[in-house]
């Protein structure tokens, strides 16, 4: 199905574009459905209609099974999150905001040139 593409990452994530900007690259290609899956965050808008295209919320939720990290992907048309669901996100949101201080001080002792942490 070329019109459908449920698998995207938006610049709330690790992609480049932001959903308005998604949706209008979408509308260009010819697609009829897409879901924004970012990591461990569910995008405000739970579902837009842009000209043709439908966008259908989603997430890419980071977890583990038998110790084994895995990505699971989930899709729905009335996202209600509970109380514990958001605060799993949030403690994720806290985990890649230490490990990426953790990885700036090694990569200062290493020599690397970078800017301050308050930039970063």
């Amino acid at each position: 199905m070329k019109n459908v593409d449920l698998h995207i990452h938006s610049s709330n994530s690790d992609g480049i574009y932001n959903p308005d900007e998604l949706s209008k690259i979408f509308h260009r290609k010819g697609k009829c459905f897409f879901s924004i899956t970012d990591h461990n965050y569910l995008t405000d808008n739970h579902i837009r209609e842009f000209k043709s295209n439908i966008w259908i919320p989603g997430i890419e939720v980071s977890t583990q099974t038998d110790g084994t990290s895995i990505h699971l992907t989930a899709y729905s048309l009335k996202p209600n999150l509970t109380a514990k669901m958001i605060k799993y996100l949030d403690e994720i949101k806290r985990g890649y905001s230490e490990r990426a201080k953790k990885q700036y001080i090694k990569l200062k002792k290493l020599g690397f040139k970078l800017p301050s942490l308050s930039v970063i």
